[in-house]
C-alpha cells in the first residue's frame, strides 16, 4: 500500500546512482540510500533504472546489427518503467472495519506482475498492462503480458508457468477478480541479455 508519497524523484534517483557507481557516500547519498531500502516505491524505481542501464550498456557492448536488433527492448523498458513508477489507479482492498479504506497501487500490482513473470527461469517481461475498471471490485480485469524467452527454452512450457505465477502473485497482492492472462512471446534473447536485464539486490545504507 501507499504509505508514503516523499518519494525520490527519477532524474535524482538516477544522480544517486551515478554517484553510487562513482564511491560518492556523502551524508545526503546515505540518507538517500536508507530512503531507497525502506521505500517500496523507490526501491522499484531504482530496480528499474538499473535494468534500463544495464540494457543499454549491453547494446553499446555489441556490434551494430545487434544493437539495432534490441533497440526495441530498451525502449520497452523505459516505456515500462515510466508505467510502473507511477502510483497509478487505487486498487481497493477489504478491511478489517467497515470504515476502513485500503488500496494498493497499479503500478505496485504491475511491478510485483513483472517479478512474478521473471521468476521463470529463461524469461523476461517486457509489457504488463491491467485492463479494466480495476477501481470496482469485482469488476472483470484481463492481464496482457509481453515476454522474451531464453534461445532454446521450450516455450508453451515457460508460458504455462509464468500464467501460473502470476495468477498467483495476482492472488496474494489483490482481489482482483482476474479472469484472463493474455501472454504473448515477443522475442528470444541469449543467455547475456538475461543477466544484464535481471534487476541486482536494492542497496543498502
Amino acid at each position: 500500500m501507499e504509505v508514503n508519497s516523499n518519494h525520490i524523484p527519477l532524474e535524482d534517483l538516477s544522480i544517486w546512482l551515478d554517484d553510487e557507481h562513482s564511491g560518492i557516500a556523502g551524508a545526503e547519498h546515505q540518507r538517500r540510500g536508507k530512503h531507497i531500502e525502506n521505500c517500496p516505491t523507490c526501491t522499484q524505481r531504482f530496480e528499474a533504472l538499473q535494468r534500463l542501464e544495464r540494457a543499454t550498456q549491453e547494446l553499446i557492448d555489441e556490434d551494430e546489427n545487434t544493437q539495432t536488433a534490441h533497440v526495441g527492448w530498451v525502449e520497452t523498458l523505459l516505456e515500462n518503467l515510466i508505467l510502473e513508477t507511477k502510483a497509478g489507479r487505487a486498487i481497493p482492498l477489504t478491511g478489517d472495519h467497515p470504515l476502513d479504506t485500503l488500496s494498493v497501487t497499479e503500478g505496485a500490482i504491475l511491478s510485483a506482475t513483472r517479478r512474478a513473470g521473471e521468476s521463470v527461469s529463461g524469461v523476461l517481461v517486457g509489457k504488463v498492462r491491467l485492463h479494466g475498471d480495476i477501481e470496482t471490485p469485482d469488476a472483470e480485469i484481463t492481464l496482457e503480458m509481453n515476454i522474451s524467452v531464453r534461445q532454446n527454452t521450450a516455450v508453451p512450457d515457460a508460458a504455462q508457468q509464468v500464467r501460473a505465477r502470476v495468477l498467483e502473485e495476482i492472488d496474494r497482492t489483490s482481489e482482483l477478480n482476474l479472469v484472463a492472462v493474455d501472454i504473448t512471446v515477443e522475442d528470444v534473447h541469449s543467455p547475456a541479455t538475461e543477466l544484464n536485464a535481471k534487476p541486482e539486490e536494492p542497496p543498502h545504507a
